[in-house]
């Protein structure tokens, strides 16, 4: 299965852009927007700069959706116009998405958003109840890989196996 998003059109009073003569900036449901990031990650290390800079503006999107806090940390800490980690994301992705996913592992408090990257690894690997995806296979694997790379203190093993890593391994 491939992800599909669902854009809604938002007011003009709804979007920072609107205000910049923009165009309202449209709005993302939370189930989709969870869907989006584990591909949206993986983008953010692909050789094309352009690429990657059109996966930022989808992660502008995810920092609006308020229903869900983990994803609304995720697409913020992406996306934030006065990060550096935002250029650094655009210019050089693979070399700083691990870095990228240990702040955002050590900035929750409660794990939400740990959670939600490694449920999300093996949702997107996995179709239906016997099937594996090749793109959301190589989606996780990018950023599983890169979850190691930030290190155990970010993402412990035992957690990358539990919460990912024991579905996959029962699919192959």
């Amino acid at each position: 299965g491939h992800v599909g998003v669902h854009l809604v059109a938002v007011s003009p009073g709804q979007s920072k852009d609107a205000q910049d003569g923009l165009g309202p900036r449209p709005r993302m449901d939370a189930n989709v927007a969870q869907e989006c990031i584990i591909p949206g990650l993986a983008l953010l290390t692909y050789p094309s700069r352009k690429v990657r800079e059109a996966a930022v503006r989808v992660f502008e999107l995810l920092s609006d959706v308020k229903k869900d806090a983990a994803v609304s940390a995720i697409g913020s800490a992406v996306a934030d116009e006065s990060s550096p980690m935002r250029s650094a994301l655009v210019m050089d992705g693979p070399s700083v998405l691990p870095r990228l996913l240990g702040q955002l592992a050590s900035s929750d408090a409660k794990g939400a958003a740990r959670r939600l990257l490694l449920k999300g690894c093996g949702s997107s690997a996995l179709v239906g109840h016997s099937g594996l995806s090749a793109g959301g296979c190589g989606a996780s694997s990018v950023v599983l890989s890169s979850m190691e790379k930030a290190g155990e203190q970010a993402f412990p093993l035992l957690q990358r196996w539990e919460d990912a890593g024991r579905d996959l391994f029962e699919r192959l």
